[in-house]
């Protein structure tokens, strides 16, 4: 579990600088290709696979500023270089994001309210699917590992199309 405060629409600089200390070469991920697949081992094949990683994010605003329309940016997309630069990159599958809004001016009620939502999470958590990631081993990706397959979600550009989306053909 990684918890923090949302600073500056993103984790604050300590733990940036903790996960570029923590998640190295030859630990969480392996430049070395598969001799196999010739490819590296990232993206759902790092050195953490088997993990998972529930991201708990402390919020000022509430959830339409930091909805998918929100005036301060959609907070999935926002935490995307986390859940999916950082953790996936090194095959930590996440959870959807567990946040606290408003938690600036949450009272003692709300803080309760708040530890018992995060406590019912966490007694459920081993039956809560991960994020369908797409991983860079099954294909999605073409061989110069740069783009998306163009035959997948064709013409979005948006960062969902980095998930597999089960409602659809093509992902």
């Amino acid at each position: 579990m990684l918890q923090f405060p949302l600073w500056w629409n993103g984790p604050p600089a300590i733990l940036k600088g903790w996960l570029d200390r923590v998640l190295t070469d030859g630990f969480a991920y392996d430049d070395s290709l598969d001799p196999q697949l010739d490819i590296p081992r990232r993206y759902g094949d790092g050195g953490l696979t088997r993990r998972r990683a529930l991201v708990v994010v402390t919020v000022g605003e509430d959830a339409r500023a930091l909805g998918p329309r929100g005036l301060s940016g959609d907070l999935d997309a926002l935490l995307f270089p986390l859940t999916h630069g950082a953790l996936w990159y090194t095959g930590i599958e996440t959870l959807d994001l567990h946040v606290v809004h408003d938690a600036d001016g949450l009272d003692a009620d709300a803080v309760r309210h708040e530890t018992q939502r995060l406590t019912d999470r966490i007694a459920r958590i081993d039956a809560e699917p991960s994020r369908p990631y797409r991983r860079l081993r099954d294909g999605d990706y073409p061989a110069d590992l740069r783009a998306l397959h163009p035959d997948l979600a064709p013409g979005r550009t948006d960062l969902g199309i980095h998930r597999i989306h089960e409602d659809s053909p093509t992902g």
